[in-house]
C-alpha cells in the first residue's frame, strides 16, 4: 500500500510536467513562427536598413571625433542616434562641450534623417 501512495503523486508530478514542457514547446513555437513570418523579417530589414543610412548619415554630416549633442524628440531615437555615432564622433551629455547638433529631420534618404549642425 505504501508503493501504491507514492506512486500516484509521482505519476501526477509526471504528467503535469510533461503538460507544461507541451504547452511551452508550442509557444515557443509560435513566437519563432512569428519572428520568422514575411512582415516580421521585412520589418527588421527595413529597421537594419535605416540603421545603416543613419550611421552613414552621421559619418558624412560630421568630421571624425567631433563633440556632439544628440537632440531628439524622444528617448529612444536619442540613444540610437548616440550609439550609431559613438564610432565616429564623441558624444557629449551637455551642450557646453558640444561643437555639434545631432538632430533627426523628416524626410530624406533614410525616411528620418539625422542633420548635423555646427554650434555657434
Amino acid at each position: 500500500m505504501s508503493l501504491h501512495r507514492r506512486t500516484l503523486p509521482s505519476l501526477f508530478v509526471v504528467a503535469l510536467t510533461l503538460t507544461v514542457f507541451g504547452l511551452e514547446i508550442g509557444r515557443g513555437t509560435q513566437a519563432v513562427t512569428a519572428e520568422t513570418s514575411p512582415a516580421s523579417v521585412s520589418a527588421w530589414r527595413s529597421a537594419s536598413d535605416q540603421q545603416v543610412c543613419w550611421f552613414r548619415s552621421i559619418r558624412s554630416a560630421l568630421p571624425r571625433g567631433a563633440a556632439v549633442i544628440v537632440e531628439t524628440a524622444n528617448a529612444y531615437d536619442q540613444q540610437r542616434l548616440t550609439e550609431l555615432a559613438t564610432p565616429w564622433a564623441r558624444p557629449v551629455t551637455t551642450s557646453g562641450r558640444a561643437a555639434w547638433v545631432l538632430t533627426l529631420r523628416p524626410g530624406g534618404r533614410c525616411g528620418t534623417t539625422p542633420t548635423a549642425t555646427r554650434r555657434g
